[in-house]
């Protein structure tokens, strides 16, 4: 077995991807049904694959035609300056946080970060306190920590103040940290009030790095929630690739205001980049921000394939799609969906999201009871050629972008109304998962302290950080991820 011949397979025969990277494999063929004179932006990789040569510039130190296209991004996503990403989010967020916090400083993050927000933390030794968030995954609920956030800069700027404190190295900032480091959105779609948190930390003199990692898109829509740039945010890194018409580990670094040294942070993205940053993911890069230039009309017509999706959806028995409310206007009444009542078997079923706070590009399906999100996902896959982005036991994720064409929305309505009718009747068994040795591997390990990492991925957040206590509650939640047929890094 080789990589390019799975590949070539992959691409003759392959199952549609409502997943990432947002290109969906086929650019030009996305639009046939709606605009049939696109014409493709793919070439043979091979034939744009070159080093730093006479006239192309150089990403490290642009000056041409690189440094354009980083202003052309700049001006397109809002920012003051933007750095072209080859490596990843992943990437961004390493040299945003190495820019932001010096060797020992103070970090106020979420828990449920990104694990490259921890190694990120923990390249600079940073003291961190963690900002209260649930990671059960068993609820989707937009988060509110305002206050939270509020009342740990104030309590950090009061212990700043003391003369013991201060006699000792101490963050450059008056709030007592040197960054806070927000997820927004999540891996579903949820956001935070941004430009409320913004203002906070501003306050207080700390800047503010947003992981939008899933947000690339939001700017160019209102049916999207608010990016993060236009809320205020000092440092946002948005993955070009996850949602939008880009090859994969291409991202962005977006700097506003001066709370950030500009020349530390271009200092770091030279650090965690490769030196020899591949022209076939900057030409993708260059691509993409054409079709934002040219093209932004057709983020419309995308919301109205989802609109119609919803619509179509929102009959099913046994299954639940999470729902959206109609319009985006401030009178449009919208609750928050819950998992726990919202979702299949629940008793609310007319719970819409508001769409200014939830991504509804991120399509969430709840199984009935007796099946798993990995069951489903399993379903689809083997009986109807979709793959899906994510399962967890409690839902499935599909993934979409503009990039994802009237029929391909159709077919999925189709394909969950067929499950749907098959859960009529005999229904369909719930399936153990091929994990049986890495489920033997927990035996034991509740109440010892994690050696690694364990991380369930997708979508990357740890559950268990190395050198935390392993609960029995923590165990028994990893145990069910397993025995699904999920994967956790750092067990097997």
């Amino acid at each position: 077995m080789r990589l390019w011949q799975e590949l070539e397979k992959l691409k003759s025969d392959g199952p549609y991807p409502f997943h990432m990277p947002g290109h969906k494999r086929n650019f030009a063929g996305a639009f046939e049904d709606e605009n049939p004179g696109k014409t493709d932006m793919t070439v043979t990789a091979s034939e744009i694959d070159i080093t730093e040569i006479d006239g192309f510039d150089n990403l490290h130190n642009p000056e041409g035609v690189l440094l354009e296209e980083s202003r052309r991004a700049a001006k397109l996503f809002g920012s003051r300056d933007t750095f072209l990403l080859v490596n990843g989010s992943t990437c961004g967020n390493l040299a945003a946080i190495a820019a932001a916090v010096p060797i020992g400083g103070r970090v106020l993050m979420q828990k449920d970060s990104h694990k490259s927000v921890y190694n990120g933390v923990r390249l600079r030794a940073a003291d961190v306190v963690y900002i209260t968030s649930d990671i059960s995954n068993k609820n989707i609920s937009n988060k509110d920590i305002s206050e939270e956030i509020e009342a740990a800069l104030e309590s950090a700027a009061e212990s700043a103040s003391e003369p013991a404190v201060q006699k000792s190295p101490s963050p450059k900032s008056a709030g007592g940290f040197d960054l806070v480091i927000l997820t927004s959105p999540d891996y579903i779609g949820e956001t935070l009030d941004i430009a409320g948190i913004c203002r906070i930390c501003h306050k207080h003199g700390v800047p503010v790095l947003v992981d939008a990692a899933h947000g690339a898109h939001f700017r160019f829509s209102d049916n999207f929630p608010r990016d993060a740039v236009s809320a205020g945010a000092d440092l946002v890194v948005n993955s070009l690739h996850k949602t939008l018409p880009s090859l994969t580990s291409t991202a962005l670094l977006h700097v506003n205001g001066d709370l950030v040294d500009i020349n530390q942070v271009k200092y770091y993205t030279q650090v965690f980049q490769t030196s020899s940053p591949s022209y076939v993911l900057m030409s993708s890069i260059s691509r993409c921000l054409q079709f934002l230039e040219e093209e932004s009309g057709e983020f419309e017509s995308y919301v109205n394939r989802l609109e119609d999706f919803y619509k179509a959806t929102g009959d099913l028995k046994n299954l639940k799609v999470r729902q959206f409310a109609n319009a985006k206007d401030s009178e449009t009444p919208a609750v928050q969906w819950d998992a726990s009542n919202g979702g299949a078997g629940g008793e609310d079923e007319k719970k819409l999201c508001d769409r200014r706070k939830t991504d509804m590009g991120k399509i969430v399906i709840y199984p009935p009871e007796g099946l798993t999100g990995l069951d489903l996902a399993r379903i689809l896959r083997r009986d109807y050629k979709i793959e899906p982005e994510m399962a967890v036991p409690e839902y499935m994720l599909c993934m979409t972008s503009v990039c994802d064409s009237s029929k391909a929305f159709l077919m999925l309505s189709d394909v969950l109304h067929d499950i749907d009718r098959r859960l009529d009747g005999d229904g369909e068994s719930q399936e153990s998962g091929d994990n049986k040795d890495a489920v033997s591997l927990l035996a034991g390990l509740a109440g010892t302290t994690a050696k690694v990492d364990l991380v369930p991925y997708p979508p990357g957040i740890p559950l268990v950080l190395r050198g935390e206590l392993i609960t029995e509650e923590k165990a028994k939640a990893m145990e069910k991820i397993l025995l699904a047929g999920g994967r956790i890094e750092g067990i097997g």
